[in-house]
């Protein structure tokens, strides 16, 4: 998992600042620190780095993250000036010499692994054989920030192109790809003039039938027909709300949606048999998850540090990996299939889970392997679960309005509920009860299954004081006054200006009393436009309920 903690703070470095925006409502505090203590704790099979990026402005040094340096064995690894006396012969059917400063490993069944290349060449043409051996890899981070070469030959054989391996290449812009790549490593092109020239033809980046990269995407993505994978972070880091997987998708790769903050539901189709690690981890929006049956194993922290509300691991299902489902703050209701023989360490760790409901009996619920048990031993548990019983938590909730103005009266949105492509009926399929919903603060509409639906889902809405009006605003010297309608129900009011209509960087004055209607602002420049909006809020329970901002009026200072 250490790559992929390396990956996500590239991601963040690389798309951080727009990204950032989504982040906000979905993240708590220490939600990443968390994360990255939680897969330290259980990666049985590789360290993690002490020292991994926030998703804040604040980042660490670059020094965490850079590659480690190869360093050449005298057993296993030879650089190109070593290796030429046994290559370069005077006999007509010696092989061709190696490329100068061109580095590579053997492994033990005798394949080859380009490892790097220190060389000031413009081009480069990797050879299909070294000492007789077959090159079948390019290593992790080979080609990492190399600013010279500008074409490389990849020969036919190769297999796998590593971690990084053309990260921050700004000058490869022509990369000969052969059709036995398969596995291509987390951001293994990005920052390169290659994937530059690619995305500006399209934003899906597809190479045999991999989607390598569709990073630069925004809004509803849609994976072109035809392709089988989705690589290693090819979304990482995208502004996307939704995806649409086609059915020729068979696997997801490790990370390939990491960090994608927008994303706030995904439907994984019948067709794809594994979800690899880290695929969807730290996409702090995603509420709705549907696995289709047809997924067999579910990766390590795959779901990890996400909105889940309710998850359902279908039948088919055979392994979820450590720290699957951890960090997610608002999943209640997890219903696992007896298909299910193994839970990695920590798969529920830090998720609130209340019920558990499983299709087979306690015996088999029992002999699942695995050390989970411990962080959802507060949960209630549910076996036997018929498959024909959907629980309520499932369904898609959809409130007519989620703001009303408080005005004395109750409140009581329509509820609409969606479940399977189908709506469900009021009173039939489900029952609906509101309470804290006549004042001012947030209100509860809890949603109750019946018939052949069971449990309950909650969803708040808001009643505030109404939308604030700017009934003057005059300019003074160095400052301006600003006037507006009392509200009755208000405890105070929220003045905000900037230099922009968009209130980047904008100050903050409040008011603290309902009587006080006016605010003025100093110490400004002479001739300076000044962008204003004003809004009221209450207190209840400790916290400020805010009404809807005034339209903005626009001041320049005398």
């Amino acid at each position: 998992m250490k790559k992929i903690l390396a990956a996500a703070l590239a991601v963040t470095l690389t798309f951080g600042s727009s990204a950032a925006v989504f982040a906000e409502p979905a993240a708590s505090p220490d939600l990443i620190d968390a994360y990255e203590s939680l897969l330290s704790d259980s990666a049985d099979d590789s360290s993690l780095a002490d020292d991994t990026a926030d998703t804040d402005d604040s980042a660490d040094s670059a020094e965490d993250t850079s590659s480690e340096t190869e360093e050449n064995s005298a057993a296993d690894t030879k650089s190109a000036d070593e290796s030429a006396a046994d290559v370069n012969t005077a006999d007509s059917t010696a092989e061709a010499s190696v490329p100068k400063g061109l580095k590579y490993k053997a492994d033990n069944d005798g394949n080859i692994t380009i490892t790097g290349f220190k060389s000031k060449a413009k081009s480069l043409t990797i050879p299909a054989e070294i000492d007789g051996k077959p090159v079948t890899a390019i290593g992790e981070a080979a080609f990492q920030e190399n600013t010279t070469l500008e074409k490389i030959v990849i020969p036919e054989g190769v297999e796998s192109i590593g971690d990084m391996a053309f990260y921050a290449c700004e000058n490869l812009s022509d990369i000969t790809i052969p059709s036995t790549v398969q596995d291509f490593g987390m951001l293994a092109f990005l920052e390169s003039a290659w994937l530059n020239n690619k995305v500006a033809e399209n934003q899906y980046v597809v190479v045999n039938d991999v989607l390598v990269s569709a990073n630069y995407v925004v809004g509803t993505a849609k994976v072109p027909d035809g392709v089988k994978r989705i690589g290693s972070g090819a979304f990482a880091g995208a502004l996307v709300f939704s995806v649409k997987i086609p059915d020729s998708v068979t696997q997801i790769d490790e990370g390939a949606f990491m960090l994608c903050m927008a994303l706030y539901r995904i439907t994984i189709p019948a067709s794809v048999e594994s979800i690899g690690d880290a695929a969807f981890s730290m996409c702090l929006s995603l509420e709705s998850v549907d696995i289709k049956p047809g997924v067999k194993t579910i990766g390590e922290a795959a779901f990890a540090a996400t909105s889940l509300k309710t998850v359902k691991i279908p039948e088919s299902v055979e392994s979820v990996g450590n720290s699957a489902f951890s960090l997610c703050d608002s999943l209640k209701t997890v219903i696992i299939s007896k298909s299910v023989k193994t839970i990695g360490t920590e798969a529920f760790a830090d998720s609130p889970v209340k019920n558990i409901w499983y299709t087979g009996s306690a015996d088999e619920w029992n002999a699942i392997e695995g050390d989970f048990r411990k962080d959802i031993k507060s949960a209630k548990m549910h076996c036997n679960k018929p498959e024909s019983l959907r629980l309520i938590s499932e369904a898609r909730i959809k409130l007519s309005s989620s703001k009303y103005v408080y005005d004395g009266k109750t409140k009581t949105p329509e509820v609409r509920a969606y479940l399977g492509g189908k709506k469900l009926t009021l009173n039939k399929d489900f029952t609906v009860s509101y309470s804290n919903n006549k004042n001012i603060g947030m209100a509860t509409v809890t949603v109750k299954g019946c018939g052949e639906y069971s449990g309950s889902f909650s969803k708040t809405f808001k009643i505030s004081t109404a939308k604030q009006k700017i009934t003057k605003i005059k300019a003074a010297k160095g400052g301006f006054t600003a006037k507006w309608e009392k509200q009755s129900m208000a405890d105070g009011y929220q003045l905000k200006y900037a230099n922009n209509s968009d209130f980047e960087n904008g100050k903050s004055k409040y008011v603290k009393t309902n009587s006080t209607t006016s605010l003025s602002v100093s110490k400004l420049r002479s001739g300076k436009t000044c962008f204003v909006k004003v809004r009221s809020y209450t207190t209840v329970g400790g916290k400020k309920i805010y009404g809807d901002w005034s339209d903005v009026k626009a001041i320049t200072t005398k």
